[in-house]
């Protein structure tokens, strides 16, 4: 579990131990601890608290009292550390009850991936029996194979026309394409037609990005 909710000024530390002692020996059980786990953590505060007062004290500052405040911090550091890993687990501590305890409120939502601006460019690669092979890039970056932010596949339309025949009405497949380069396969009945080819990014959740180029080659 992450510390960065201990503050790392001292007096800042000082206030945030007795607060977390405190609210916790109000009621133990609410959080998910016992009796035991408050006086504990409470006699730890105390030693940590009367140590501190003596070290910052310049009539009573030495070597021994820094140490001994330096120790004591260490421990109640470490106490306060294993609960609030147990309380940060227990899912019937509200988000009110962490906060009042100083702790850090974790994000349970995670922020949604929005649809992919870009397009896809879909380029041919080449053409054997029964089969085209394609290659995928985006508009942003045209160079590179990556998809965009987001984007966990290509969803690529493939119409079946005949020669000269321009691409009307539903896709003949759509297939979700995940590797790059890529291979679409006919059938024989399809020889000698035309495959056209357009594409969209789209996210896991489905969320589709705009719509590429259309490309299209002869089937063999």
């Amino acid at each position: 579990m992450a510390s960065s909710y201990l503050p790392t000024v001292e007096a800042d530390f000082v206030a945030w131990i007795q607060t977390f002692s405190e609210t916790i020996s109000d009621d133990p059980t609410a959080v998910g601890l016992s009796a035991g786990d408050a006086s504990a953590l409470d006699s730890m505060t105390t030693t940590y608290v009367t140590a501190y007062t003596i070290a910052k004290s310049p009539a009573t500052r030495t070597k021994g009292s820094v140490a001994a405040k330096d120790a004591a911090r260490a421990n109640v550091t470490d106490r306060a550390r294993q609960l609030s890993i147990i309380i940060q687990s227990n899912p019937m501590v509200t988000n009110d009850q962490k906060a009042d305890l100083g702790l850090t409120l974790r994000k349970t939502n995670k922020t949604p991936v929005p649809a992919p601006t870009s397009s896809p460019l879909l380029a041919f690669i080449g053409a054997t029996p029964l089969q085209h092979t394609l290659r995928s890039s985006d508009q942003m970056t045209p160079s590179k194979r990556t998809k965009p932010f987001g984007a966990t596949q290509l969803m690529l339309y493939v119409e079946i026309t005949a020669q000269g025949a321009m691409p009307t009405g539903i896709p003949t497949m759509t297939l979700a394409v995940t590797r790059n380069p890529f291979a679409v396969n006919f059938t024989a009945g399809q020889i000698g037609k035309v495959a056209w080819y357009t594409a969209r990014w789209q996210t896991r959740t489905g969320l589709l990005g705009p719509i590429s180029n259309t490309i299209s080659a002869t089937i063999i």
